[in-house]
């Protein structure tokens, strides 16, 4: 599995030391994609780029247990109902 990232900083404020910053996390294995968008994020200090960079991390570990939650519930269903419809098979 290969992961890239690509951030993309646009509508630079200079005065403010804001921009908008994109991100978007690629699996080049599975083609699956995810992104988020934080507008106007503060950009000036390393503490103010860690912690921008600390809520795009946490908000992704949000969706892997999310993902993992959903298959986990499907997987248990498909089985269920496989083994429901089999056995009316008998």
């Amino acid at each position: 599995m290969a992961i890239t990232w690509d951030t993309q900083i646009t509508n630079v404020n200079i005065n403010s030391k804001r921009g908008d910053v994109s991100f978007m996390r690629t699996d080049t294995a599975t083609g699956e994609t995810w992104s988020m968008r934080f507008t106007q994020a503060l950009l000036e200090t390393g503490d103010e780029r860690a912690a921008l960079l600390n809520a795009v991390w946490a908000e992704w570990q949000t969706e892997v247990a999310k993902q993992a939650g959903i298959s986990t519930f499907l997987g248990t269903l498909e089985q269920s109902a496989n083994a429901n419809l089999m056995a009316r098979e008998a």
